[in-house]
C-alpha cells in the first residue's frame, strides 16, 4: 500500500466514523435524553461543584482548583483511552460523542480530589489515596455498572485501584509542591 491508498484507507474510515457518530447522535437523541439515568448523569455533573463551592476553602481556591483541573484532565485521558480502544464503554452518557464519562471525569473525580486535599490535610497522603482509591475502585464503579451506565469489557473494579492510587498521588505532589499557594 502506498502513501495516496493509505490516505484513501483512512478518508473511508473516517467517513465511516462520521456516519457512525450520526447513529450514535440519532439514538442518544431518541432512547437516552431525558431518560432518569441522563437526570441522573446531569446530577452527578452539577451537584459536586454545588457542594465544592459551599464547602471549599476561599483562601485555597486556586490551588484546589489547580489539582481539580489537573485530576480532570489525567481522568477524562485515560477514560477517553479505555472507551477507544474497547476496554469499557458508557450505555447512558450526559453527551453522546465525548467517549467518557463526563460526570465522573469532569465533576465526581475532580471535586472529590479537592475535598479529600481540603479536609485533613495533614493525614498521610498514600492512605488518603488508599481510602480515595478503594471507595472509587469498589464502590463507586459498581454503582454505575449497577445502573447499566457503565459497562467494563476487559476491565476489572480492582484494577482502578492502583491507577486510582497513583493519579492521587500525581495530583498531591503537584498540588502541595507549589509554594506560591497558601497552606490548606
Amino acid at each position: 500500500m502506498d502513501v495516496s491508498q493509505a490516505l484513501q484507507t483512512y478518508e473511508f474510515i473516517r467517513i465511516s466514523l462520521l456516519e457512525l457518530n450520526i447513529k450514535i447522535i440519532e439514538l442518544w437523541f431518541k432512547y437516552m435524553i431525558f431518560t432518569w439515568r441522563w437526570w441522573l448523569n446531569v446530577g452527578a455533573t452539577l451537584i459536586p461543584w454545588i457542594v465544592w463551592i459551599i464547602l471549599r476553602k476561599k483562601e485555597s481556591t486556586d490551588r484546589l482548583l489547580y489539582a481539580g483541573v489537573l485530576g480532570a484532565g489525567i481522568a477524562g485521558l485515560l477514560d477517553g483511552i479505555g472507551v477507544e480502544y474497547g476496554i469499557w464503554d458508557y450505555r447512558y452518557k450526559l453527551e453522546p460523542l465525548i467517549p467518557g464519562f463526563f460526570p465522573f471525569d469532569f465533576s465526581l473525580f475532580p471535586v472529590a480530589v479537592m475535598l479529600s486535599l481540603q479536609y485533613l490535610p495533614k493525614l498521610n497522603p498514600i492512605i488518603k489515596a488508599v481510602a480515595f482509591s478503594a471507595f472509587s475502585s469498589f464502590i463507586v464503579e459498581p454503582f454505575w455498572v449497577s445502573l447499566q451506565i457503565y459497562h467494563h469489557k476487559s476491565w476489572k473494579h480492582y484494577y482502578s485501584f492502583p491507577v486510582l492510587v497513583v493519579i492521587y498521588l500525581i495530583i498531591y505532589y503537584v498540588a502541595f509542591r507549589r509554594s506560591k499557594f497558601e497552606p490548606l
